[in-house]
């Protein structure tokens, strides 16, 4: 692999991936990025097993291939380099060069063959939100969702998209939080449980994409803002009947 791409565009690319780095994982390709050229892209995608990210960006490519370098390490390299070119050269399964005018960083990289497959979702239900109304009404409620994993539903937030609405539930058993605010919806009514750990990192994904796609398949949900896929499990369970407490 072979490939030049600006120092600021790279970096704002690795930042958005980081958000699927595992932090915890005792698997060092789950703390790791996939970068991978082909055509005139460079899609970088990152992975915990629960969320995955995939985010594309335009770059030069001198030639395609694969390499999988630790993300922090990565972050930490691209960003301590000059606003110029920065060049990514793989030559073995080993090993990468990252270099940027004065500066070369030779790093050791993981395999692309025991990088997980990105997920291939093929939604059953999809709708289109206003990215300002979404990421409002996540702020407001997603607060409330608890920590304990004793009670999976309870962490995550349950979200009802109707034809005219779209509504928002978060609870820890002692704390309430509910939004619903006026969109064209579906026709079609879309209910579905996301971990509360995905619906916070929706706001800092979207940026500046002026709407957010939602995909529900059976064990999954996908948003699709720009050139970025975000992939996250489904959490299974019956949401507390939140409207008696009301």
């Amino acid at each position: 692999m072979k490939v030049s791409a600006a120092r600021s565009e790279l970096l704002d690319s690795i930042s958005v991936v980081s958000r699927g780095l595992s932090s915890r994982s005792t698997l060092p390709i789950l703390s790791s990025v996939l970068l991978e050229a082909k055509g005139d892209e460079l899609v970088l995608q990152s992975t915990d097993l629960e969320v995955s990210l995939k985010h594309s960006m335009s770059a030069r490519i001198d030639e395609e291939g694969t390499a999988v370098i630790p993300g922090r390490l990565l972050t930490d390299i691209v960003r301590s380099m000059p606003e110029a070119a920065v060049n990514i050269e793989s030559g073995s399964q080993d090993e990468a060069t990252i270099s940027c005018a004065q500066s070369s960083f030779d790093v050791r990289t993981l395999h692309a063959e025991d990088f997980p497959k990105f997920p291939e979702v093929s939604p059953d239900s999809v709708v289109v939100l206003p990215t300002d109304s979404l990421t409002d009404v996540i702020k407001q409620v997603s607060r409330a969702a608890s920590k304990d994993e004793t009670r999976p539903v309870l962490t995550g937030v349950l979200t009802i998209v109707e034809p005219t609405s779209l509504k928002m539930v978060a609870t820890d058993s002692y704390r309430l939080a509910v939004r619903q605010v006026e969109i064209d919806g579906p026709d079609e009514p879309i209910e579905v449980v996301i971990p509360n750990k995905a619906v916070d990192e929706i706001p800092r994904l979207a940026g500046a994409s002026e709407t957010v796609s939602l995909g529900v398949a059976e064990n999954q949900v996908v948003f699709e803002f720009g050139t970025t896929i975000f992939v996250s499990r489904k959490i299974d369970g019956r949401f507390p009947n939140y409207s008696q407490l009301i």
